[in-house]
């Protein structure tokens, strides 16, 4: 499988072990519309040409602070949790710069933090670059700085952003309240795509939950310029590359758009790397692309269940064993798991 994975990191063009200055900024409160159950902490990555300012938040250990400790009282080193999307705004529950996305519909950070885990929020380069005035649609938006990048980059603009999120892992572990044994990824849509592809060829990640990434370059946009355009592999499929993740524990979420019956093949395919004992749980919801809360809330669960560690105190959040069990429709398949909310 070691084979199989430098295949793909050279076929995206990943980079992954960049030595990029990270530049920590101070921590502070969270302030409205936030309540003060956590801390933020901006960190910029400062490659030439590709910095991105990214925030780290942290529960609180305030007096009075409301944030659950799922995961134990104030642990010296916590699981830690990155999440890859367009903007760090919309994570955080606060007006995105994007002007179709309202940004409490991804404010992913509160349930993380809620369940006693370090988050670190990493936006999306292109849209970093697009501009307050770039259309809303996706070729107005990012089709200019993806012909920027094809110009002057050998990598592909998916594994850019890969590259990224793994120089993200790497903060991380350098943290001294981070369990860098600990670290997972929770992604949806585009950030969907980053945990997948991050979790396939960066070992360290201990777990990650994936919303409607599309496994199937058939079943998504993976051939926009913006992601993988003339790249994308003639012999190929995302089953090879998501049965790199085994042995360790993946949940794919699928609404039933990029995600569901339709590629469920694949997920067969793919889930044979795991072998009998499973590993490859899959949840399916009938709410199309779009995160609901409840489904937000089991990928939570089940990411905290899977970083808390063996014999940890869960403070209530459900392991993922009692989360199966919990949902209606629950079943078993090839490989791992599946049930739906």
């Amino acid at each position: 499988m070691d084979e199989v994975r430098e295949w793909w990191v050279d076929r995206l063009g990943v980079d992954g072990r960049r030595d990029v200055p990270w530049r920590p900024g101070p921590e502070r409160a969270a302030g409205k519309p936030l309540d003060p159950r956590w801390t933020e902490q901006e960190v910029t990555l400062g490659a030439p040409g590709d910095e991105l300012t990214c925030v780290i938040v942290r529960p609180s250990e305030a007096d009075g602070a409301v944030a659950r400790p799922a995961l134990g009282p104030a642990p010296a080193r916590r699981p830690a949790v990155v999440v890859p999307f367009y903007d760090v705004e919309s994570v955080l529950g606060r007006p995105s710069p994007r002007p179709t996305t309202p940004g409490a519909l991804h404010a992913f950070a509160a349930p993380l933090v809620e369940a006693g885990l370090v988050v670190m929020v990493v936006p999306w380069w292109f849209e970093t670059v697009a501009g307050t005035d770039a259309p809303a649609d996706l070729d107005g938006r990012y089709g200019p700085a993806a012909a920027r990048h094809a110009a002057t980059r050998a990598d592909t603009p998916l594994g850019r952003s890969v590259s990224d999120v793994i120089a993200a892992v790497d903060h991380l572990r350098t943290l001294d309240d981070v369990d860098p044994g600990r670290i997972g990824l929770l992604g949806h849509s585009l950030g969907g795509k980053l945990t997948l592809v991050t979790a396939a060829l960066d070992p360290r990640v201990a777990a990650a939950a994936a919303h409607e990434p599309g496994v199937g370059f058939a079943h998504s946009n993976w051939a926009a310029p913006w992601y993988l355009g003339e790249h994308v592999p003639k012999d190929r499929d995302l089953d090879e590359l998501l049965g790199l993740v085994a042995p360790r524990p993946f949940l794919l979420v699928g609404g039933g758009s990029s995600d569901g019956a339709h590629n469920r093949d694949l997920l067969a395919q793919a889930a044979a790397r795991w072998g009998e004992g499973g590993g490859l749980d899959v949840l399916t919801h009938d709410g199309g692309h779009p995160v609901p809360p409840h489904v937000l809330a089991a990928c939570v669960a089940w990411l905290a269940g899977h970083l808390a560690g063996p014999g940890a105190d869960t403070g209530g959040t459900p392991r993922p064993e009692q989360l199966v069990s919990t949902l209606p429709g629950a079943g078993t398949t090839a490989g791992g798991r599946a049930w739906h909310a």
